[in-house]
């Protein structure tokens, strides 16, 4: 098996990218209380209609979810991208 070429995953590439474009976002709403407010009523307000749907279906909140298997969630993508990097 031959040794990977690449220095960051694609995954990690990926991440960078959606952290930086959070950090313009956040930034320019927290410059601009009119952008912030366009954002909330706008996209967030789908996002949440999204939400709602989901946590109609089933009986417990999807965030509550979230928080929980947080743990094991950071386990697992720590174990997977070690055994990518180790090999």
């Amino acid at each position: 098996m031959e040794k990977k070429d690449r220095i960051i995953s694609p995954f990690a590439f990926a991440s960078f990218f959606v952290f930086l474009a959070t950090l313009v976002l956040y930034i320019s709403a927290s410059m601009s209380h009119e952008f912030a407010d366009a954002i909330n009523d706008g996209l967030c307000q789908k996002f949440r209609s999204i939400l709602a749907a989901f946590g109609d279906i089933f009986s417990f909140s999807l965030f509550e979810a979230l928080v929980f298997a947080l743990p094991i969630i950071i386990v697992v993508l720590i174990y997977f991208g070690l055994k990518s990097f180790s090999t």
